[in-house]
């Protein structure tokens, strides 16, 4: 039983880490505005309980992004993110 259960949260890990991959393409090949936004949005929000300092990046450059092309709704996201970051610890 132990090992069912350590083999379904290695499991776990290694798809949420190619998971991750899969939204950094994005982030560095499209050029649809939601979809970048909706991937740094994914990103702060799945490192924000492993990796705080990656959170909070994402929420910064969700923020810069948001900033760029004037998207409010964005910047309010980026406010909640780096909140959660801050108080991940």
């Amino acid at each position: 039983m132990l090992a069912f259960l350590i083999a379904i949260l290695a499991i776990k890990a290694f798809a949420q880490g190619s998971d991750m991959d899969s939204l950094k393409r994005v982030l560095a090949t499209t050029k649809n505005r939601k979809l970048k936004i909706d991937a740094l949005i994914k990103l702060s929000d799945d490192y924000s309980n492993s990796k705080v300092d990656s959170s909070l990046y994402y929420a910064n450059v969700l923020h810069d992004f948001a900033v760029k092309i004037k998207d409010r709704s964005a910047r309010y996201e980026h406010r909640t993110n780096t909140a959660d970051g801050q108080f991940a610890f």
